[in-house]
């Protein structure tokens, strides 16, 4: 029992003790290459040769400070300990580099996050217009269909089949959109009229609400549609429409809703360049009381305004490109002579960078694929783009630039590994060429690959084109 106690006691006194602090290194130089901090005193009876003590990732760094002489750098849950007893700033040089290397990840983290929602956001209201302008159309039908002497019910179950049962769509940057066709498609099966027109109504009120309820404080303006084009569009599809009943029903005084399709249409000029001939969309539009050809009439009104649209609402095919954080960023802190701190950081970019950055290289099923890095640890690959290699016209390599022109459009990329793209080109000539090529060009080995020269991409080259 009184070894126990002991022991206990021991163990206590042990727990109480205070933690030895990590011992201080002693630096006289910091160099930066690589996003890697080397640390480095000088030993030697002449104190000329210059020794690594310590290597610390900068993208590890968890927490950086300095105090006086002393520097505390945490990575990876240890905190190691720098001092120096050179009279320069050393540290204060390395805080300010690895806080700036910090910020440039961090808003190239923000620009990657809000391009890719802004992406989808554009990708989830196409979808949206799209499947609305289809229920605005066939809503209408029913209403045109109703308003004849004998109802061709027929013909209207058909427009009700082109409904569906129920169409909802719940995507990540936008509210839910929900159709309910049960009781119309009731309504229309049961020969009733007046449901079937008070459900056509009903959805067609439904639609308009999603749309104008839309926020624009919630918005990406750069993007195209943004929710006020989408408001526009869809308002100026209503009127359209609206028109074409109008003429059914026999309504010849419609020349407010003329004048109201006419202000919203220049106003979408305006906005988006979305151009519609007015006046054939007119004398069309007054073409609909012919009866023997409406149907016709209606659909070529409608299709002088989807024509537009379409174009409108193409897919984005420029890929995601975000300005990423340079992989080497070299910097020479030691002291100099007369004591003071050397810095001579790559130059740096200047402008918007416009050519994709890329990692890695693929060629297989006859495509040439570009990745990037993606991730904190840029340890993820994306592809970002994908050029079939029997439609490449011409493609040519400038040090660590390859340009690629294809379909007539010329693309440019670069990376920090040399003779990323050799390969690549020497392969894709010789096909041109009609000539045996070497097999496909294989991702590059990090450990093969020498270190690049330059960290930051310079000089311009054309934008990618939409």
């Amino acid at each position: 029992m009184e070894l126990e106690r002991n022991q206990s006691t021991d163990s206590a006194d042990q727990k109480n003790m205070p933690k030895k602090k990590p011992k201080s290194i002693d630096v006289a130089k910091i160099e930066v290459s690589d996003n890697i901090a080397k640390f480095l005193v000088t030993k030697g009876f002449s104190k000329k040769q210059w020794v690594v003590v310590r290597e610390i990732p900068i993208l590890e760094i968890e927490h950086i400070e300095k105090i006086g002489k002393q520097l505390s750098v945490t990575w990876k849950g240890v905190t190691d300990t720098f001092f120096t007893k050179e009279k320069t700033d050393l540290f204060g040089t390395l805080v300010v580099q690895v806080n700036g290397i910090f910020e440039d990840q961090r808003k190239a983290e923000e620009n990657k996050e809000k391009e890719e929602k802004a992406a989808l956001r554009r990708n989830e209201l196409i979808w949206v217009i799209n499947t609305s302008v289809g229920v605005i159309d066939q809503s209408f039908n029913v209403l045109i269909g109703l308003q004849d002497k004998r109802i061709n019910w027929e013909r209207i179950e058909g427009y009700s089949n082109g409904f569906g049962k129920i169409t909802s769509f719940t995507g990540q940057t936008m509210p839910p959109l929900n159709f309910d066709f049960s009781k119309i498609t009731v309504a229309i099966k049961t020969r009733g009229s007046k449901e079937a027109s008070n459900e056509a109504f009903n959805i067609l009120k439904a639609t308009y609400e999603y749309f104008d309820g839309l926020s624009v404080d919630d918005e990406f303006k750069e993007n195209h549609p943004n929710f006020q084009d989408a408001k526009s569009e869809i308002l100026a599809y209503f009127i359209l429409n609206d028109l074409l009943l109008g003429k059914v029903v026999g309504d010849r005084a419609n020349k407010d809703e003329i004048s109201q399709l006419e202000r919203v249409q220049q106003n979408l000029a305006a906005q988006i360049n979305f151009k519609v001939n007015i006046d054939e969309l007119k004398s069309t539009i007054n073409k609909t009381d012919v009866d023997n050809n409406r149907g016709n009439v209606i659909e070529r009104s409608r299709e002088i305004f989807k024509q537009q649209l379409k174009q409108k609402l193409k897919p984005n095919e420029e890929p995601l490109t975000t300005t990423q954080v340079s992989s080497k960023n070299e910097v020479n802190i030691e002291p100099t002579p007369k004591n003071e701190v050397n810095i001579e950081p790559t130059p740096k970019n200047e402008g918007k960078q416009k050519a994709i950055q890329v990692s890695k290289v693929e060629v297989s099923d006859n495509a040439v694929k570009f990745f990037a890095a993606k991730g904190l640890l840029k340890k993820q690959s994306v592809m970002v783009m994908e050029i079939p290699l029997l439609e490449i016209e011409r493609i040519e390599k400038f040090g660590n630039e390859s340009s690629v022109t294809w379909k007539g459009a010329t693309y440019t990329f670069f990376a920090k590994e040399t003779g990323l793209f050799n390969k690549l080109v020497d392969q894709v000539n010789g096909i041109l060429a009609g000539v045996s090529t070497e097999p496909p060009v294989s991702p590059p080995s990090d450990a093969t690959q020498p270190a690049p020269e330059e960290s930051v991409h310079s000089g311009s080259s054309p934008e990618v084109p939409p």
